[in-house]
């Protein structure tokens, strides 16, 4: 978004200049946490006593001067900017700016929310979209209030369309911000229940993405999902054209069984069929495919012609990314799943580590799966009672989530229970080659950190 310095005071109620712009400054986004920052962005800083934006040290590092600092009336020094504007409340001035910003947009939006694959998805669709014009998207996962402020901040106004993942959290928010033409709910699952009791709050919640769209947009649903029926009430209540997409042959789109090739899925769509690349194999690459399928109906694109670009997607780091690691004798792999996890992602991750050719050993490293409240014991328990079917060498439990699983796991000599500080230190050593080796844990296991050092080699 480019945005004329001088007039961003008169965007913020009881906004004023502690250093008045020159004449022509401009500035194209903003940015409250350090690794988004471009130099071209207005910056949030942080005062002694806050918790909002970047710390004038972090700013410092950066080593150049910031275009615009917005401050809080408590900031003790100044920073060092060509203009520095204080305004009573930085996170109303953030929210503020999302809003003329989202007001000056005029590409639509499109807006993602689901349990598990929300981030995947919204890449998936984004690049699929790059085929009919330029595209922004989410970046850094930012998925709440404030980052969904942040990334609204800094869309180009000459983008032909807007992707942006939304979370559960701050929903009602995220809904008046974002305000979607498109909505994308890909699939209800046990997660986060220390925050909400059951899959009809999560629908109900999730809903929410609904409230600030305009009567006749489009909601795409996953008909199959749990509580989908929920979540369709919801988006008729406000007045949205349903796409519904799932195995049933009343919906929109459905998948053909038993057409295509690998890698492939054959599906019909308002009755017309049509073959598109997925990415990775199972239900859920499946289930991403139709999703992905009903966003472009929505916008009027041409699926075929589009979809096509998924063959070129990249599986994103933590979210399925497949690194090569040396190892004596030649290399394994490790399948990259460590961002995030729940009971569904991770018995999906699961599956596709079964689908992956391996001429050695398959490992998985289970991280455990957080914020399931009281449903923790039960579920790491189905979990573990899961794997005893499944085609695996050697498993790897991390985490005080299985420690109520202690005599399904004795009984499976496969399955060793590791500290995540062994892991880093043994890791390498415990691979030969051929090894295919997934990951994947919620992020308090600290998997996801522990994979970056692979990633980057």
């Amino acid at each position: 978004m480019d945005w004329r310095v001088a007039d961003i005071a008169e965007l913020i109620d009881g906004a004023s200049w502690r250093v008045p712009p020159e004449a022509g400054l401009r500035v194209l986004g903003a940015s409250i946490y350090a690794p988004t920052l471009r130099a071209d962005d207005m910056v949030f800083v942080r005062d002694a006593q806050g918790d909002f934006g970047i710390t004038p040290g972090k700013l410092s590092a950066q080593g150049r001067l910031a275009l615009l600092a917005i401050v809080s009336p408590t900031a003790a020094d100044l920073p060092q900017a060509r203009a520095v504007l204080q305004v009573p409340d930085q996170q109303k001035a953030l929210f503020a700016l999302a809003s003329a910003a989202r007001a000056r947009l005029v590409a639509p939006v499109v807006g993602v929310t689901g349990s598990a694959g929300k981030t995947s998805v919204t890449a998936m669709i984004a690049h699929c979209l790059q085929g009919a014009g330029p595209v922004y998207a989410t970046r850094f996962g930012a998925n709440m209030a404030r980052g969904i402020s942040w990334n609204l901040c800094c869309v180009p106004e000459s983008v032909a369309y807007c992707v942006l993942e939304m979370a559960i959290r701050q929903m009602l928010w995220n809904s008046r911000l974002a305000r979607p033409d498109v909505s994308v709910f890909t699939n209800i699952h046990l997660a986060h229940l220390v925050y909400h009791k059951d899959l009809r709050t999560i629908a109900a919640r999730k809903s929410q993405i609904f409230s600030a769209m305009s009567p006749g947009a489009v909601a795409v649903v996953n008909a199959d999902m749990h509580e989908s029926a929920t979540v369709q009430a919801a988006a008729l209540a406000q007045g949205l054209r349903l796409l519904t997409y799932g195995q049933a042959a009343c919906t929109d789109i459905r998948p053909i069984p038993a057409t295509g090739a690998p890698g492939t899925v054959t599906l019909d769509i308002h009755g017309h069929r049509m073959t598109v690349p997925t990415v990775g194999s199972g239900p859920h690459a499946i289930e991403n495919a139709m999703a992905i399928a009903g966003v472009l109906c929505a916008l009027n694109q041409p699926v075929d012609v589009l979809m096509v670009r998924l063959a070129s997607f990249e599986a994103l780091a933590g979210r399925g990314m497949v690194v090569q690691v040396a190892v004596k004798g030649g290399s394994a792999q490790i399948l990259d799943h460590s961002y995030n996890a729940n009971p569904a992602s991770m018995r999906a991750a699961l599956d596709e580590l079964g689908r992956l050719p391996c001429t050695g050993r398959r490992i998985a490293v289970l991280g455990q799966m957080a914020e399931l409240g009281a449903h923790s014991a039960e579920q790491h328990g189905l979990l573990v009672r899961d794997l005893k079917d499944r085609p695996l060498d050697r498993i790897y439990l991390i985490g005080e989530g299985y420690d109520s699983c202690s005599q399904a796991v004795s009984k499976d000599t496969r399955i060793v229970r590791m500290e995540m500080v062994d892991l880093q230190r043994q890791f390498e050593a415990l691979l030969k080659a051929g090894d295919v080796v997934m990951l994947k844990g919620s992020n308090s296991t600290g998997l996801y950190r522990f994979a970056d050092r692979f990633r980057q080699n």
